[in-house]
């Protein structure tokens, strides 16, 4: 009867402690794409073989869901196309495809491994160890 009650009670404490465990809050992470779609951008720093962050001083990017990028400068509207997808170790990859008629719009193009990504910034480089960070306006 003894062991009867024993195995009842640790029955009853492993059931009870099965259904009332926890997991630790975490804090929420966004995706690429919902960090990026939301408000418009800038580049804030851009490499590739010299600091040639003053060519975009003047542009304005915003993302839209459906992934159409539209870079402003001015008056002057340039269209193109972005994606992400994950790399084999679960690496967001940027890729931009945009006007190529832009000799530093097209200085872009191609796919990116994002290495840091906030609500206010998105640091990416790509094969070639060129950086780009784009900052929330």
């Amino acid at each position: 009867m003894k062991s009867t009650q024993l195995a009842v009670s640790a029955i009853l404490l492993f059931t009870s402690l099965f259904f009332v465990r926890c997991s630790p809050d975490l804090p929420y992470v966004s995706t690429t794409k919902e960090v990026i779609t939301q408000g418009t951008w800038s580049i804030d720093y851009y490499y590739y073989g010299a600091d040639r962050t003053a060519q975009y001083q003047n542009y304005v990017f915003s993302f839209s869901t459906t992934g159409v990028i539209k870079c402003t400068n001015g008056a002057d509207v340039y269209e193109g196309s972005w994606s992400t997808v994950k790399d084999a170790g679960s690496t967001d990859l940027l890729t931009l495809s945009l006007d190529n008629q832009q000799t530093v719009l097209g200085e872009l193009n191609g796919s990116w491994s994002i290495t840091t990504i906030n609500l206010s910034n998105v640091a990416m480089k790509n094969g070639s160890n060129t950086q780009l960070i784009f900052k929330k306006l």
